[in-house]
């Protein structure tokens, strides 16, 4: 995976996006709505941008073996590919739903940090 990859581009911008509606959403939290609209939102950016890692982590993990048949989730190569995605991700969600913490653009570091994953 390279920083010019469309696919990366595509992904970091949609963090991008989704990290400044979420700090909007985040400075106007005192508001019920608002907040209630910003974990909705992280919901919808854990599925699409935890699906994106999870992807990536698994192509990056065969390239390292040299292998291309694809693992599944119960093969011991993808619960590791699965546990070191669900710890980037889920303390990324669960760093967002914390008041003020959310101003972070976290999203958008849990992209960056796949593409330097070796």
């Amino acid at each position: 995976m390279h920083a010019t990859d469309l696919g990366f581009l595509f992904i970091l911008f949609l963090a991008i996006f989704f990290d400044a509606v979420d700090i909007i959403l985040e400075l106007t939290a005192i508001l019920i709505i608002p907040k209630l609209l910003g974990m909705l939102l992280d919901v919808l950016t854990l599925v699409v941008i935890g699906g994106w890692i999870y992807v990536k982590t698994g192509k990056l993990e065969r390239a390292k073996e040299g292998q291309m048949r694809p693992r599944g989730p119960g093969s011991r190569k993808g619960q590791r590919v699965f546990l070191t995605v669900l710890r980037r991700v889920g303390l990324t969600f669960l760093a967002e739903l914390i008041v003020f913490v959310g101003l972070l653009p976290l999203w958008t570091i849990a992209v960056i940090s796949t593409l330097r994953q070796k």
